[in-house]
């Protein structure tokens, strides 16, 4: 679990721009293993430090999208 846990934080923490929706969902998945898991050593707790602030560059990231597109549009008019 602590390899999976690990590929999956770097995965998404590497690619969140490009991909936000899978790596939120991969960050949902590691901070899952970790309330499963119920061990806090400091290598879980990384895992889930890092897992928190993929998601909230996801959730930053759809944000902004979703500005330019409404900024877009009020362009068009």
């Amino acid at each position: 679990m602590k390899i999976l846990s690990v590929l999956l934080t770097l995965f998404s923490g590497l690619l969140w721009w490009e991909i936000p929706v899978f790596c939120l969902l991969f960050s949902i998945v590691c901070i899952a293993i970790v309330i499963y898991k119920k061990e806090w050593t400091f290598w879980y707790k990384i895992v889930t430090v890092i897992s928190v602030i993929v998601i909230l560059l996801c959730i930053w990231n759809w944000d902004l999208h979703v500005g330019i597109s409404i900024l877009e549009y009020f362009d068009k008019l």
